[in-house]
């Protein structure tokens, strides 16, 4: 392979300046071995990089070299490169540029070589790793806004959102309204919505106060059991239907109404230690027959 860096003769040093290849490279010494063309044919010198930031170079790179003379080769500047061109820091990360048939794409590495930050220009899409470590996004004096065209998701293990004052989430409609909407505050949290459903195998609810306000409730429940120390229910009509009622009372059970009316298709039976019927008026007792004693 022929390199084109040149010795120039002249009177008072020999200037060298022109192009050679590399062969290796010390990045703890910041020195190369690169192929030189002299006078007296192709040599192998040392050279020092003396580019800022430092470029990660791999034999066969193309470099442009300058120095006073063959002892003080100094590289300056890169003409071409096989491998991509790789910017390194001094704790040993670096930056990637990759661009070949597969795309152009921008890559952060850490010291240990594992990829941080990688950017894909032709399609438009930067992805953040963490690998073994963690991702911490800090805006201690300032706002943050997470926003995106199409989907914007979060996976993992668990998922926290905690807020100083309150927590808000919310679905708008077509026309930028808001359609349902969910809010979090201190001691509240409030739900507003057309449609709320619920489907689970087992929940459970322990408040100190339930109210329920609304224009209809529907049911349909194979079992239900309530146990309250008081039971109060209060409404302007109340409609039963059952194919059997059995209750059971300890004490008393006391009835008072305006009227009462009682229609039974078959049997009345009532049957009792002491029965007193009273009335303050009339009492008819009327059947086709009538049994006493």
């Amino acid at each position: 392979m022929t390199n084109l860096a040149t010795l120039y003769d002249t009177e008072e040093k020999k200037n060298i300046w022109g192009q050679a290849r590399i062969l290796s490279v010390d990045p703890e010494q910041r020195t190369a071995r690169i192929y030189l063309d002299s006078l007296s044919g192709i040599q192998e010198i040392r050279a020092v990089l003396a580019l800022v930031p430092a470029v990660e170079l791999a034999p066969d790179d193309r470099v442009l070299v300058a120095g006073e003379d063959i002892d003080s080769i100094y590289i300056i500047g890169v003409l071409s490169v096989q491998s991509p061109p790789t910017l390194r820091a001094r704790d040993g990360s670096y930056v990637v540029l990759d661009d070949s048939e597969k795309g152009t794409f921008f890559q952060i590495y850490s010291k240990e070589g594992e990829l941080l930050v990688e950017h894909d220009a032709e399609a438009a899409q930067t992805r953040i790793h963490a690998g073994a470590g963690d991702i911490e996004v800090s805006a201690p004096g300032g706002s943050m806004a997470f926003q995106a065209a199409e989907a914007l998701s979060f996976r993992g293990e668990t998922i926290s959102l905690q807020a100083g004052q309150r927590l808000d989430a919310s679905v708008q409609d077509r026309a930028g309204r808001t359609a349902s909407s969910l809010s979090l505050a201190e001691h509240r949290a409030s739900v507003h919505t057309s449609d709320l459903q619920c489907t689970t195998g087992r929940a459970g609810l322990l408040v100190d106060e339930l109210k329920i306000t609304g224009r209809k409730i529907l049911g349909n429940i194979v079992q239900a059991t309530i146990r309250a120390d008081r039971l109060e229910a209060r409404a302007q009509s109340i409609v039963s239907k059952a194919k059997n009622i059995f209750q059971s009372v300890e004490n008393l059970t006391q009835l008072k109404t305006g009227r009462l009316k009682t229609l039974i298709r078959s049997t009345w039976h009532l049957k009792s230690r002491a029965t007193v019927l009273k009335s303050e008026e009339d009492f008819k007792v009327k059947a086709d027959r009538i049994h006493l004693g």
